[in-house]
């Protein structure tokens, strides 16, 4: 800083560094999707002709989301990622760090829907609520439609004006049969 006569003057001296282009994508531990699949929902691409592969951290955080959502929406409920390993390389022509990136993924076992039972509602029927749940019993446990059928009978409730209700869905998971029923 520099005081003169009409203020402060403040310089900052900013060292950038080397940018981060994202070289290559892969995983590991995937048996049930492809890698293609899996790259096809990640909004980060590789470095090529049509892409700068710019990398970004924020993207990798949601990238993962995407990886758990997809097989959790497929009924691998216990999906994990295990590990993302980041390998750095210098490319000293074109003065950039490349980075490989590799998903370990745990995928686990796929469940079904073994149904959905009601207690405690004396407002709404359980007919009325069940339509509500749009998965069907035997189906692939989808976990984003499943969430969006309670979200849809909490909001009938709140709608109604019963705005003090409790609410506790219980899962039962059957580690043997792969099923999953409900008891909200």
């Amino acid at each position: 800083t520099e005081a003169t006569g009409k203020g402060i003057v403040v310089t900052f001296n900013i060292s950038e560094g080397r940018s981060t282009v994202v070289k290559d994508i892969s995983f590991m531990g995937n048996t049930v999707v492809s890698s293609k699949t899996l790259k096809g929902i990640l909004s980060m691409k590789t470095v090529g002709v049509f892409n700068k592969g710019a990398f970004q951290e924020s993207q990798l955080e949601l990238d993962k989301q995407s990886i758990l959502a997809y097989y959790q929406n497929r009924g691998y409920i216990d999906v994990s990622l295990l590990d993302v390993v980041r390998t750095v390389t210098y490319n000293e022509e074109d003065n950039c760090d490349e980075l490989y990136i590799q998903y370990v993924i745990q995928e686990g076992s796929q469940y079904t829907f073994a149904g959905i039972t009601f207690t405690g509602n004396t407002i709404f029927s359980t007919a009325k609520l069940r339509e509500l749940v749009k998965l069907h019993d035997g189906e692939v446990f989808n976990l984003g439609k499943f969430q969006e059928g309670l979200v849809a009978i909490t909001d009938l409730y709140y709608e109604n004006g019963y705005t003090s209700n409790y609410f506790n869905p219980l899962e039962n998971k059957n580690v043997e049969t792969h099923q999953i029923d409900v008891n909200f």
